[in-house]
């Protein structure tokens, strides 16, 4: 599905952080700092410091790597006055404030021209869960308008999706020096039992830099057989070992994700439905370097 974003302007918090041009962590496979979070985000639970039965790490349920994230929308135990809580989790460290917590966010001097999520949203009644993507430059908004933040509303999906979004429309010549990026289980008022997976917060950068438009161009990938049944083999003339497949239908819906090793890779599609199916080929920070379609049928 291709989503548009809705520009307003948020509260902008004082940010820092590594440098880095993808989101790190985007799987959320590596928790080895802080079980409360994964590396490089903070969950409610990490800025109180103890769990709170909001969000964690589901090995069940995911698309690619050991885990996905899992954000629900819950009561706190012992805390009646606080309701239902959504729970969300965001880029760099997390502080607590007077307005309660915030998600600091990291440097990041880049403009993807693109982004891509796969998620999963169930909710009891019409819910509908938040991801807010902030660029700032020396505090100031980096969007059109002077705007900080760019909110999407992730609808409900039983099935994992791929949503993706052209950014490049929202850009103003300001080049960001802070990027955030938070998600939430719940949009509005909270709904108990409202609960988002996420896994493969990517960035695409179709305008490549000139150094790797250079390694596009020379990257040969073909996939057959197509029409295929059973597999495919993506084969291509160099090593992309770490490198990714990103496979969705024709509709936008996320069908699979796999690591790509050596010069060939054998995946399963034998429970594809008949259909065309897109696959882009990421190298390991996340830019989509190739991008066809083929077949199945059965």
């Amino acid at each position: 599905m291709k989503a548009k974003f809705t520009l307003f302007v948020l509260f902008v918090a004082a940010f820092f952080a590594a440098s880095a041009q993808q989101v790190p962590n985007s799987s959320f496979d590596s928790w080895t700092t802080d079980t409360l979070a994964p590396d490089g985000w903070a969950t409610y639970e990490s800025v109180f410091g103890f769990p709170l039965g909001l969000s964690g790490k589901d090995g069940v349920d995911k698309i690619v790597g050991p885990y996905s994230l899992k954000l629900e929308s819950d009561s706190i135990p012992g805390q009646p006055a606080y309701g239902v809580v959504a729970g969300g989790v965001g880029l760099g460290k997390g502080v607590m404030t007077g307005q309660g917590p915030q998600f600091a966010g990291i440097a990041f001097a880049f403009k993807p021209d693109t982004l891509f999520l796969g998620y999963k949203y169930t909710s009891p009644a019409s819910d509908t869960a938040l991801m807010a993507l902030t660029m700032t430059k020396n505090g100031a908004g980096a969007f059109t308008g002077g705007a900080a933040t760019l909110a999407l509303r992730l609808d409900a999906t039983s099935q994992w999706s791929l949503l993706y979004t052209i950014l490049t429309s929202f850009y103003t010549a300001t080049v960001p020096d802070t990027l955030g990026v938070e998600f939430y289980a719940s949009a509005g008022n909270a709904v108990k039992g409202s609960t988002l997976h996420l896994d493969a917060v990517l960035f695409g950068y179709v305008n490549l830099p000139s150094a790797l438009q250079e390694v596009a161009d020379k990257l040969n990938v073909s996939v057959y057989p197509n029409p295929a049944s059973d597999v495919i083999t993506i084969s291509t003339d160099i090593n992309t070992t770490g490198f990714r497949a990103v496979i969705s239908d024709i509709n936008g819906k996320l069908v699979s994700v796999n690591n790509l090793e050596g010069q060939k890779t054998i995946i399963n599609v034998s429970e594809f439905s008949n259909g065309t199916y897109i696959y882009r080929i990421a190298d390991a920070q996340g830019n989509i370097l190739k991008q066809n379609r083929f077949n199945v049928v059965k």
